[in-house]
């Protein structure tokens, strides 16, 4: 055991210090090695503009600037860019001025990744220049001096890929929903219009035009389905209409018969629309005593007629040959048709401005009644050549008279106070309105009268003013031209020098002017002009001085006047004629046909 233990001990002790010595060596060995490894380095050209341009600048040498350095990380680098030099450069300078070099010198082993591995060449394989837009180049190299030579490679063109093929749009989806839009579209069209001509045609069959055929009027009172009651009393006959005879702004006139006694009447037709305006001629219609004198168109009935769509209301009258303008339009008058004519007319505008207390069956007074739309228009004339007044649409009683009343009725008979927009009047103001379109109406009946002799001249037919329109080029029948010629100009229609040839002619032209006088209050009351009338009607003109002249106005209060004439209808109000904001409120328009009304 003993030897065993001698013999391990002087193994230790002996092998072991050769072995670590051993081992030293070689340690040492790799050390000195890598240290020799270590030594091992590279040159690399060194170039530097910035230090260049500093020492032109100060007048220094530049040697320091350019040359060549030693690199232990083996790497060189280079950044220039290109441009053309002159040949008396060195090499180095030359280089540099031909490819404006910026930098050159070492790198750092880190950035190996990027550099060529030509050891002769410095090449910028990733064409800097185009990365970063600026134009430089860069490129490092491992090799002694390998960035003195230096380039730059050629951008690898890249394939072009090719481009995909457009697909056509699908448009047979969008096409379909259009096309089936269309179809319904169509179909519903085609529905609308087919049921709106059935419906046509089935209203015509059971609704034929009443131009043709006959329109019966109901003898049963019958709520329609607006809830508005029909108005039609137990006597309303059955009438067929046959042919309009005038057309205005509120509806038509049409001539009809009677189917019982086939009498031929005048009715006339108000839209739905108008019903406002067939309501007050009828309720003026119904006013006592308005049924008995013949110079006013005789009422029949009034009533309302409905169909599925339709409302129309009626009012019938009694039918006469035609209106006083259209007859004077077409024919002349003789002194005593001029006459007869005058009188009958004032005498129905003197009954609607008084006032007839009750009498006989009628228990009720009528009151006084101003027309507001008098014209020849709204005069017919009878068989027997007398005249009575018609179309009431406009006419209003004078018992309770509101605050204000606008311009209404036709323009070219407005009097001066209504033109100048006067709105508030008193009961007589209205009267008076109405004697200054009876004066331009007599006027009317003056122009185409042969007053003497067969061959006394007479005009051709024109309208009140008509001729100083045309003599001051003004637009016909207008507002502001009416209040220019009356208002302003105080204009009146011309009175011909021959109209006064006579004593009972001149009277006529008297009368004319104190009727349209400038002054309302001035004016003669419809009464008086029915005294005058009568007065030059009658005269022999060989004993003019046997007649005496009555004058009168509506501002007596209804006292005697010096003829011994009573008139009626006056008050002391006559000073109320305050003027106002007007509107043009002109509701009548003008009828050229030859009808019972004159004028819708």
């Amino acid at each position: 055991m003993i030897n065993k233990h001698s013999r391990l001990v002087i193994v230790c002790f002996v092998f072991l210090p050769i072995l670590s010595s051993c081992f030293t060596l070689k340690n040492d060995k790799n050390t000195v090695e890598s240290s020799e490894k270590s030594k091992e380095q590279i040159r690399c050209k060194f170039y530097n503009s910035t230090c260049i341009r500093e020492a032109k600048e100060n007048g220094i040498d530049d040697s320091k600037c350019h040359g060549t350095q030693q690199c232990p990380d083996k790497f060189c680098y280079a950044v220039w860019k290109n441009q053309t030099v002159p040949q008396n450069q060195t090499n180095l300078l030359r280089e540099s001025a031909k490819h404006d070099i910026r930098m050159m010198g070492c790198i750092p082993s880190s950035k190996e990744h990027s550099c060529s591995v030509d050891g002769d060449t410095c090449l910028d394989k990733k064409n800097s220049q185009g990365q970063s837009g600026h134009g430089h180049y860069f490129c490092c190299c491992k090799g002694d001096l390998c960035n003195e030579n230096f380039k730059a490679a050629p951008p690898k063109a890249e394939p072009i890929k090719p481009l995909k093929p457009v697909e056509p749009k699908k448009e047979s989806d969008n096409m379909t929903a259009v096309v089936i839009c269309i179809a319904v579209v169509l179909v519903f069209v085609i529905g609308a219009v087919s049921f709106f001509i059935g419906y046509k045609m089935r209203k015509k069959e059971d609704n034929p035009p009443i131009d043709q055929t006959q329109a019966l009027l109901s003898h049963s009172m019958h709520q329609s389905s607006s809830g508005m009651t029909q108005e039609q009393p137990d006597n309303v006959p059955s009438v067929q209409l046959v042919i309009v005879i005038g057309k205005g702004k509120y509806g038509n006139v049409w001539k009809a018969t009677q189917t019982l006694n086939s009498k031929e009447i005048a009715v006339k037709t108000f839209s739905l629309a108008s019903k406002k305006s067939w309501e007050d001629e009828k309720n003026i219609y119904k006013l006592p005593h308005m049924d008995s004198h013949p110079n006013v168109l005789k009422f029949l009935f009034a009533t309302q007629k409905y169909d599925n769509l339709n409302t129309e209301f009626w009012l019938a009258t009694e039918l006469q040959v035609g209106c006083l303008h259209t007859h004077l339009k077409e024919n002349t008058v003789s002194w005593d048709q001029m006459c007869n004519i005058a009188l009958t007319m004032v005498e129905g505008l003197t009954f609607l401005h008084e006032e007839c207390p009750p009498k006989g069956s009628v228990k009720e007074q009528k009151p006084s009644i101003a027309h507001r739309d008098f014209k020849s228009k709204n005069v017919l004339i009878k068989n027997d050549m007398t005249a009575c007044i018609a179309d009431f649409g406009l006419a209003m009683e004078l018992e309770e008279i509101g605050d204000t009343h606008g311009q209404v009725g036709t323009i070219r008979y407005m009097a001066p106070e209504v033109l100048e927009g006067a709105i508030n009047f008193s009961r007589d103001a209205f009267l008076r309105i109405d004697m200054y379109a009876c004066a331009l109406v007599l006027w009317e009946l003056a122009s185409r009268c042969k007053m003497t002799e067969n061959n006394f001249q007479v005009f051709d037919y024109k309208l009140p003013f008509e001729a100083e329109e045309e003599e001051q080029n003004k637009m016909a029948n207008a507002l502001n031209t009416m209040q220019d010629l009356v208002v302003t100009q105080k204009v009146k229609p011309k009175i011909q020098d021959s109209w006064r040839s006579q004593q009972k002619t001149k009277i006529l032209c008297d009368t004319i002017e104190e009727c349209w006088d400038q002054d309302a209050e001035a004016r003669l009351s419809a009464s008086c002009v029915v005294e005058r009338v009568r007065q030059f009607r009658n005269l022999n003109s060989s004993h003019p001085a046997q007649h005496q002249i009555i004058s009168g106005n509506y501002g007596n209060g209804g006292n005697i006047i010096d003829s011994g004439v009573s008139v009626s209808g006056g008050s002391d109000n006559s000073d109320e004629t305050d003027n106002i904001n007007s509107s043009d409120e002109i509701p009548m328009s003008e009828l050229s046909s030859n009808h019972p009304f004159g004028q819708t």
